[in-house]
């Protein structure tokens, strides 16, 4: 007879708090993955701006308006760069803490798996015993009889 883990309930809460924390850390590295590409693209934008600037500057056909416009569309590509790469180092902060959460849950988790496994070798030991003391107790019943079949 199986025997029930008396911790199983903490046990299935722990597996839940992990795959939580799986849940938590992937949609913050998808978010971080998100994050970079748009970086790339608005680095790509960046590129593109100062290329297309330099180029009608070098051909003249730059007027102060036109230029000044240019200028401020390049200095706000490169806020939103730099802001990327804050929301960046902000979300790399919370996949560190993230990941410190899983491996904790984890643990957690292993360290009640672990004890579940010895309590159903304790248990497994315990069946094991009294199974052998039921089997020398039917023994030395049979034994007896045997002595008490030569004694008639």
């Amino acid at each position: 007879m199986p025997s029930r883990f008396r911790l199983q309930q903490v046990l299935n809460y722990r597996e839940r708090v992990e795959g939580i924390a799986q849940q938590e850390l992937a949609t913050l590295e998808q978010q971080r993955q998100l994050a970079l590409e748009t970086l790339q693209l608005q680095e790509q934008q960046a590129v593109r701006q100062r290329t297309s600037l330099a180029a009608l500057r070098t051909h003249g056909a730059l007027d102060p308006p036109e230029l000044e416009r240019a200028t401020a569309y390049l200095g706000s590509v490169r806020a939103a760069i730099e802001a990327q790469r804050e929301r960046i180092a902000e979300l790399e902060q919370h996949i560190a803490l993230s990941r410190d959460a899983l491996i904790e849950a984890a643990r957690e988790r292993r360290t009640l798996e672990q004890l579940k496994e010895r309590e159903g070798e304790a248990a497994q030991l315990a069946e094991q015993r009294r199974e052998a003391r039921e089997l020398d107790e039917l023994v030395m019943q049979r034994a007896q009889r045997s002595r008490d079949a030569w004694e008639v």
